[in-house]
């Protein structure tokens, strides 16, 4: 019951989520198939939601910014996660590369800073 109090005043608090353009996030790595993966644009508000909904862990998920709506993301701040959710920080030789790990059936809200 937490956990639906949680997404709905996320969803309240985050314009994007409700109103905002939909684009597919494109991600690599294995295991990938399982995982539900888009982006939710409104305004200067930028949302990335990630679901695993396999029931085996998914490590090293490559998030693809560039490649479907070019966005640039020098960090990225965990708006809601649910279940084991890993967040890697980009690199200084790859600032806009970043990962992501998922547990069995977890799911992640990422806010992306520019």
């Amino acid at each position: 019951m937490n956990s639906l109090r949680g997404l709905i005043r996320t969803r309240k608090a985050y314009p994007a989520l409700r109103v905002g353009e939909f684009h597919p996030l494109i991600i690599d790595g294995q295991g990938v198939s399982a995982v539900v993966a888009f982006l939710r644009i409104h305004k200067e508000q930028r949302l990335a939601v990630l679901v695993n909904v396999g029931k085996q862990p998914i490590q090293g998920i490559k998030l693809l910014f560039s490649q479907n709506k070019p966005i640039q993301v020098s960090r990225m701040k965990t708006v809601l996660a649910h279940g084991k959710v890993t967040i890697a920080p980009a690199t200084p030789a790859a600032p806009n590369v970043h990962f992501v790990d998922l547990g069995p059936s977890s799911a992640v809200v990422l806010e992306l800073m520019k």
